[in-house]
């Protein structure tokens, strides 16, 4: 999260994580509504002010350097399981998790399920928040995974 107590790279480096959850964002909600708010308010807001201060600073930037892309790229998402969203505040995660979680293993989606044997592809018939579990459906059967054994493909 951002700060007035961190420093002005640390800033920047938060920004430019932001830039990439509201990307992710943008990918996993369904509504044009949603996707509309993430692209053309988040995005583009947080691109505007990442160029700035990347020109101003002669700071190299997500949109500049692959391996700075990477680096954060690698800092959100997981190989398995959720990736790390980032929020603005506690009272911002508790309302908002619980969509970003049903966005991210939405009805319909397909997903690889970790086994004992390798892994298997599935597509999500119900996300649990309650219990942190969603049911998928693989090969005509329906089993109940945490959503730490799960990869969704963007």
């Amino acid at each position: 999260m951002k700060n007035r107590a961190q420093s002005f790279p640390d800033f920047f480096a938060c920004l430019q994580r932001e830039y990439l959850v509201a990307e992710l964002r943008y990918q996993i909600y369904e509504r044009e509504k949603d996707k509309n708010y993430y692209l053309n308010r988040e995005m583009k807001g947080k691109r505007e002010a990442i160029e700035s201060i990347s020109q101003r600073n002669n700071f190299l930037s997500i949109f500049t350097d692959k391996w700075l892309m990477q680096k954060y790229k690698d800092e959100i998402y997981n190989e398995w399981g959720l990736p790390n969203f980032i929020y603005r505040s506690d009272n911002d995660r508790k309302t908002r998790r619980p969509k970003d979680i049903i966005a991210f293993f939405h009805k319909g989606v397909e997903v690889e399920v970790k086994t004992d044997s390798g892994s298997k592809k599935g597509i999500v018939i119900w996300t649990d928040l309650e219990n942190g579990t969603v049911q998928v459906k693989i090969a005509g059967k329906q089993e109940t995974f945490s959503y730490a054994e799960l990869k969704r493909k963007l």
